[in-house]
């Protein structure tokens, strides 16, 4: 079995929603359909098709973030959702998914 499949992203010069998900998107080195919308977010983090195997699961690491991850707050909310439901569908699949915030 493979080892976690570990993006980091780096929001040091992130400040808003669209930055946020480039920043998101270049982690993750999300496909050409990837919307950069809080729905691409969603699909795009619920699929990982074009990523290695996360054998041992997959781990979302935020660099220089503050606690709204730059936000504003009805999208951290919608975010902090995402991520609630990104992990609950990767348990089913038997892959745990991690999000961390440094």
């Amino acid at each position: 079995m493979s080892e976690q499949c570990f993006f980091e992203v780096d929001l040091a010069e992130v400040h808003g929603k669209g930055e946020f998900l480039a920043a998101v998107a270049k982690a993750i080195h999300a496909p050409d359909w990837f919307g950069h919308n809080l729905d691409a977010l969603a699909d795009a983090l619920g699929d990982l098709s074009w990523t290695r195997d996360g054998g041992k699961g997959y781990v979302l690491l935020f660099h220089h973030a503050d606690e709204s991850l730059h936000l504003d707050t009805a999208d951290h909310a919608a975010v902090t959702q995402i991520f609630a439901d990104t992990v609950s569908y990767w348990k089913l699949q038997g892959k745990p998914f991690w999000v961390f915030i440094d």
